[in-house]
């Protein structure tokens, strides 16, 4: 694993306005992510673990701190600038699948590489294959059940070979073998592309299969400790 630091917040802080109202999500989280780490975001529900992902994905300006992505400061970041980040380094897998239910499971690993203008889409059949879904790559939502359409989704977040890949809750909808599927996958993805990979779980069995687990609580970071396998 590479001693290279691809994620790194200092005071990072995120505060939403509900009217008169403002709620404090995120209240200074000082963490530095390692290129090639799994990291499992821990806590309970409003602990900040959505706000993280949302701020380190470029889906959401921080309200104060610092955050770096792949060295790059965010701070001043505009939509512009955040949207090509998103789409040219960054993957996404969310608990409900969000597959596009007219596309083949193939078609819809190749939509964000359209979108990036990649013309590799032989790429996107070899990600359909590596999760292992060669003989499904044809198959509409519909026709797939709940592990194979997050297979789906885990090779579409792959689709233009990000360096990050943020998961928010992506077992959420699965039962106990296909969640442990799901993870295996993940780390295998993870040693062979050496991807950073950041999932929020309440699941503690998942998460202690990651090389480090973040407990969030309340907007701050509770723990933080190195998972020895």
């Amino acid at each position: 694993m590479e001693n290279t630091q691809v994620i790194n917040t200092k005071g990072l802080k995120k505060v939403y306005r509900l009217y008169a109202e403002e709620i404090a999500a995120l209240k200074g989280i000082d963490l530095s992510i390692n290129k090639g780490e799994f990291v499992s975001i821990m806590g309970p529900s409003g602990a900040g673990k959505t706000t993280f992902l949302n701020l380190v994905g470029c889906l959401d300006h921080i309200t104060s701190g610092d955050l770096t992505v792949l060295g790059k400061n965010l701070n001043s970041f505009d939509d512009s600038r955040m949207r090509d980040l998103r789409l040219h380094h960054l993957g996404f897998v969310f608990q409900e699948f969000f597959l596009v239910k007219e596309l083949t499971a193939l078609e819809n690993v190749e939509l964000p590489m359209l979108f990036a203008d990649n013309k590799d889409l032989s790429w996107a059949k070899h990600l359909i294959e590596r999760v292992g879904l060669g003989k499904r790559m044809n198959h509409l939502p519909k026709e797939m059940s709940g592990g194979e359409m997050q297979r789906v989704a885990i090779a579409r977040a792959l689709a233009n070979k990000p360096d990050i890949v943020l998961a928010d809750e992506p077992t959420g909808n699965l039962d106990t073998k296909n969640a442990q599927s799901i993870y295996d996958l993940f780390r295998e993805l993870g040693k062979e592309e050496n991807l950073t990979i950041i999932a929020a779980t309440h699941n503690v069995k998942l998460a202690y299969q990651a090389d480090r687990v973040v407990h969030l609580r309340e907007g701050r970071i509770e723990k933080d400790e190195i998972v020895k396998h």
